[in-house]
């Protein structure tokens, strides 16, 4: 769950480590678009923190929404911009969130 904007809450509840919800993961966010405009939004529900192998990490929030809708990431450095999930991604992430 996540705390504020702009900062990860680091006492995460879930670690993913299956390389196929890995993946899934990571097309959700490669396919995710970038929205133009000024980001005026809620608090985030979620938190996430993608580290790959190398040690580097990718930190994000989440608006998770209701099936079949859409969702928002925002990635944390950049509390500026948002992009949206498909309504098929936001299912497939209620599935691995729940």
């Amino acid at each position: 769950n996540s705390n504020t904007i702009g900062q990860i809450n680091t006492d995460f509840f879930t670690v993913y480590e299956d390389e196929e919800v890995l993946e899934t993961f990571q097309n959700i966010f490669t396919s995710a678009v970038k929205q133009e405009g000024i980001v005026d939004i809620a608090e985030p529900e979620f938190d996430l923190e993608v580290i790959y192998k190398e040690g580097n990490k990718q930190e994000y929030h989440l608006w998770l929404g209701e099936k079949d809708e859409q969702s928002t990431l925002m990635q944390v450095e950049d509390t500026h911009t948002i992009y949206t999930i498909s309504e098929e991604a936001t299912n497939q992430l209620i599935d691995l969130v729940n």
